[in-house]
């Protein structure tokens, strides 16, 4: 019997539709601010006391601590007047890992700083004692990168040989650790759908991973959204479950369970709209078949010359200048369809406020010059750029977008402006001091005591939203102000981190207030740990950030020989578990923050090199293997089949080359100037997009490993009577591939005419060199 708790099927005092589970772990309290999801918390209680776990209520502060290091299960209940609430914990297995570095020198500061407290610098010191320094902490299974910090330092651990490459032309330590069972658990699949009189039922069966496993009855929870269903609802057979829904079903229908094990198995969600799942025949426009395009205004398209007004300076490198691209050219290719062929339905754009009237030379060597063609250093708060157009030529942009069922959200700065900004010259107190008190520059200090104040510019002020709330305010009413003037359907929120939550409740509050039926979807940008990230994604917040943790992981899965799916496949596990089964976190092959992928997969860039140096010597600029073009698919494919809104950085589409910024920003190419290499990818890229956004098993299906290798991996989605197998072969060789496949008479190719017969459950096949394919089951 499954184990019940009677709670009322409505939440009234709910902003959000569920509270994610909390991923816990031995000796660190996780917590839930309970502000984010409750608009009333007053009368909150805790309504039990648990053997497992020390949890309390702090203000608004959910505390948990997980009281052993043994992995399972908990719920806690939270009452709210007379309305229950089901917090799910998910208890973590963890292990000590001892930090050392041995010195005689007793009066050093030692730091240890890694992706796992968002390389703060003085988070962690490690403590002197008889000729070494160390630090002792509690690690859930997972890859973990670090360095020491010596007297404000950073060095390599000269006890560890292994190391990475950090992206930014350095390296950093890394190690591993091995999780209880390393076994990657089965899953529970959606099967069948079923239509009774006035409810559907919904069939889910447990697909188990080795021959032992069985689905725990006793440790299997069934909620929609924070409420556990009572077994009027639920019935569990074995291996299988039915659900029962009404009609007046909404939400997040959510099974969490274990194994016979012990293991908890990733979580099954299934979103309900009036009793029924999603799906994108009847619900088109849901954010979960969104496929993003994000562009760079100047580098796009030139569609007015009257508007180029290009700095004349000898200094100034080309790719740092104005290039001519505008809103009109954007608008040009709407209307020739450009966006709709591709399959796009939302564009993510540059930021549009008017830049300052001259160079700059950067604050740290080598001293380049740039300008604000890339519109992150607004001196307005409502003027657009001129060399971009008028306000009547972005609302046409706009207006055309939303004709074609595009929607446009636009790149919103709030961390900062320049310095030649009105709010700069009238209210200086609004923003952070650039000179430390121990005299030192307060300049791309990014994580620690000065993440929410560090300059990214000498010339570009930081607000100090903690200090000033009426600096939020004002912020908070040009974004409004924006949204009423062009009518966008939301924002990429730059430099999310180094923003505190308090703007960000402040303008999602804002928003939804001042526009409560219209959808103001908003992603941001965060680098660091999963935590951090998600600290800010929740109702009160944001809707989304982008994966990171994929996105580094997979970039070297398809490009550095060493890599194994076998290590992969686990990342894949753990990050599904941590940002949820179905999110909305944008995935991404590149960015204009980042390397181009294609210059990594070509091989004219290690991941160990400067790229922003690549970019001014020995920039990328023709591809040299066709096998990049490969490499690229299979990527573009892993990201259309995990869960979150896909992003196709402009260029990536037919597969263009280049370093970092400004060599990952270069002129946008079209139809006419792509070789038969582009034109192959850009015609598989529209299947790609094509596909998500009409097969729910893509977006919303549940993820099973059916086969994995070092080189190998074939995934399967299902989505109750839609399965998908996705193959990959990330060798520069071919690899046979031997497949057993129960209950399937056809595999048919959804990206060729490829169909394949399966005789007696048995396939074999041979992937070629990087090759990936999906088919479609047929039962």
């Amino acid at each position: 019997m499954i184990k019940i708790f009677f709670v009322m099927i409505y939440t009234t005092f709910l902003i959000g539709d569920f509270i994610p589970t909390v991923q816990s772990q031995y000796g660190q309290y996780s917590e839930i601010i309970i502000s984010n999801y409750f608009d009333d918390y007053d009368e909150l209680e805790i309504d039990s006391v648990y053997e497992n776990l020390d949890v309390f209520l702090k203000n608004d502060t959910l505390k948990i601590n997980q009281l052993n290091t043994y992995s399972g299960i908990e719920t806690v209940q939270l009452l709210n007047g007379e309305n229950q609430y089901s917090i799910v914990v998910n208890k973590r297995y963890s292990k000590f890992k001892n930090f050392e570095y041995y010195s005689n020198e007793k009066d050093l500061n030692v730091y240890v700083m890694g992706n796992f407290n968002d390389w703060n610098r003085k988070s962690h010191k490690m403590n002197y004692s008889s000729g070494k320094y160390s630090f002792n902490m509690n690690f859930t299974p997972g890859i973990y990168q670090y360095k020491f910090v010596i007297d404000g330092a950073e060095i390599l651990d000269p006890n560890n040989l292994d190391s990475i490459p950090n992206g930014l032309g350095g390296w950093n330590n890394y190690f591993e650790v091995d999780g209880e069972n390393n076994n990657i658990s089965g899953q529970l699949v959606k099967s069948k759908i079923s239509q009774i009189s006035d409810s559907t039922i919904l069939d889910f069966k447990f697909e188990k991973n080795y021959q032992e496993e069985k689905l725990n009855s006793k440790k299997t929870f069934v909620f929609l959204n924070n409420n556990i269903l009572n077994d009027d609802y639920v019935n569990i057979r074995k291996n299988k479950i039915s659900i029962t829904l009404l009609k007046s079903f909404n939400g997040r229908l959510r099974i969490i369970c274990e194994n016979n094990f012990g293991q908890v198995l990733r979580e099954n969600h299934t979103i309900i709209k009036d009793g029924f799942p999603l799906n994108p025949t009847s619900n088109p426009d849901n954010i979960h078949f969104t496929v993003m395009y994000s562009l760079m205004i100047d580098r796009f398209h030139n569609g007015n010359r009257k508007n180029d007004k290009p700095f004349e300076d000898d200094l100034l490198n080309h790719m740092a200048n104005y290039h001519g691209g505008d809103f009109s050219g954007i608008t040009r290719k709407l209307k020739e369809g450009y966006f709709s062929n591709l399959g796009i339905n939302m564009i993510w754009i540059s930021p549009v406020l008017k830049g300052p009237s001259k160079v700059h030379y950067e604050s740290v060597p080598p001293y380049r010059k740039y300008s604000g063609y890339h519109g992150y250093w607004p001196v307005s708060n409502n003027e657009l750029e001129p060399r971009f157009g008028s306000s009547e030529d972005f609302k046409k942009l706009v207006a055309n977008a939303h004709e074609r069922n595009i929607k446009v959200i636009v790149d919103f700065v709030s961390n900062h402006v320049h310095e030649e900004h009105p709010y700069h010259i009238q209210y200086p107190e609004w923003f952070s001091s650039y000179n430390l008190p121990n005299g030192e520059k307060n300049l791309r200090r990014w994580d620690g005591d000065t993440r929410l104040t560090t300059w990214f510019e000498s010339f570009l002020p930081t607000f100090d939203f903690n200090k000033n709330p009426e600096a939020i305010d004002a912020v908070v009413n040009d974004a409004i102000s924006f949204i009423d003037e062009y009518n966008v359907d939301g924002f990429r929120q730059d430099a999310t981190k180094h923003v505190p939550h308090k703007f960000w409740k402040t303008f999602t509050k804002s928003i939804n207030k001042a526009y409560p039926n219209k959808n103001i979807f908003q992603i941001g940008e965060t680098f660091g740990s999963d935590a951090l990230i998600l600290s800010y994604v929740n109702p009160s917040e944001l809707n989304s950030q982008f994966n990171f943790d994929i996105y580094f992981n997979a970039r070297k899965l398809f490009v550095d020989p060493e890599s194994s799916f076998l290590d992969f496949n686990k990342i894949i596990d753990r990050n599904m578990y941590n940002y949820q089964p179905i999110n909305q976190m944008g995935t991404i092959t590149s960015s204009h923050d980042q390397v181009r992928f294609m210059a990594f997969a070509d091989k004219q860039i290690e991941f160990h090199e400067n790229g922003i140096e690549r970019a001014y010597e020995e920039l990328p600029s023709v591809v040299q293997y066709l096998s990049s073009y490969e490499k690229l698919f299979g990527f573009t494919v892993m990201n259309m089949s995990l869960p979150g809104i896909p992003v196709v950085y402009y260029g990536e589409e037919y597969g263009q080359i280049g370093a970092n910024d400004p060599g990952n920003r270069l002129d946008m190419r079209f139809q006419s100037s792509w070789n038969k290499a582009e034109h192959r990818l850009n015609k598989k890229i529209k299947q790609l997009i094509s596909l998500r956004r009409t097969n729910p098993a893509f977006a919303l299906g549940d993820l099973t490993f059916i086969k994995s290798s070092k080189n190998i991996s074939i995934w399967k989605k299902t989505y109750f009577e839609d399965e998908v197998l996705v193959l990959f072969n990330i060798a520069d060789e071919s690899e046979f591939v031997e497949l057993k496949l129960n209950n399937a008479d056809l595999l048919i190719s959804l990206l060729s005419q490829d169909v394949i017969s399966v005789n007696n459950s048995k396939i074999k096949f041979v992937l070629g060199p990087n090759e990936t394919r999906i088919y479609k089951i047929e039962k």
